[in-house]
């Protein structure tokens, strides 16, 4: 169980990636999270290369903790078919992660937990179906978990990482 109330966990700090896309810190810059107003092809990849960025300056010895919102309106399905419905994803392209696979071969104590918010649209829905369907991540270091709201998403964000 999280000691920080959720009533506590307010975004700290926001930075605009482009017109669409807001990278957004929580929790002491211990959560980053990736907000999209609308998504596109170009996006999907501006967004890999911002995560890959992000991990590539993370502290060594903190979990990478992730909050992937995809709640507004007409960004869930962009996202579904750019990932080929593969919705957890720590990279989103594939040559992210690559990339990704490689500093976390550097890193032998690297964990990962990352929350995806779907809104409760059909695209949203049809998102929560795939991830329920998917194998969540081929590297036990890395934790996903699909949500329909933030505040839950960031609870269990917060919640310590059990070693596997």
């Amino acid at each position: 169980m999280s000691t920080n109330p959720i009533n506590e966990i307010v975004p700290e700090q926001s930075e605009t990636i482009s017109d669409v896309f807001v990278r957004t810190w929580y929790a002491n810059n211990r959560i980053v999270g990736y907000h999209f107003s609308k998504m596109t092809a170009a996006d999907l990849e501006t967004w890999s290369t911002t995560i890959v960025q992000t991990l590539e300056a993370w502290p060594v010895d903190q979990p990478y903790l992730a909050l992937y919102d995809l709640s507004s309106r007409g960004v869930a399905m962009p996202y579904i078919v750019g990932t080929h419905h593969e919705v957890f994803s720590i990279g989103i392209k594939e040559s992210a992660n690559q990339a990704i696979q490689n500093i976390i071969k550097q890193r032998p104590n690297f964990t990962a937990r990352i929350a995806v918010i779907f809104n409760s649209a059909y695209s949203g829905n049809l998102g929560q179906v795939f991830a329920k369907t998917r194998q969540a991540s081929m590297n036990p270091r890395i934790q996903f978990n699909s949500f329909m709201d933030s505040k839950s998403a960031l609870t269990w964000l917060l919640d310590p990482i059990s070693p596997k």
